[in-house]
């Protein structure tokens, strides 16, 4: 890994709630991904998410609020 990425990822992880929101990122991502959950339905979700500025109602984020064709991608 290069000097650049490395001094970025430094970055990202200067403060204690920075670590917080990847760790769930993180946590997320690795979820869906042994549950086998549908690439395009977590980039909506993501999406959500990152709109909303954090502050949602988790109840929203469910399948069957996704978009129709979201969830088969």
């Amino acid at each position: 890994m290069g000097a650049k990425a490395s001094k970025i990822r430094k970055r990202r992880l200067d403060s204690h709630g920075a670590a917080q929101v990847w760790a769930i990122f993180y946590t997320l991502i690795e979820s869906a991904r042994l549950n086998r959950v549908p690439r395009a339905y977590l980039n909506w979700v993501v999406e959500q998410i990152e709109s909303s500025g954090g502050e949602i109602d988790h109840a929203t984020l469910m399948p069957s609020h996704c978009p129709v064709g979201r969830l088969d991608d």
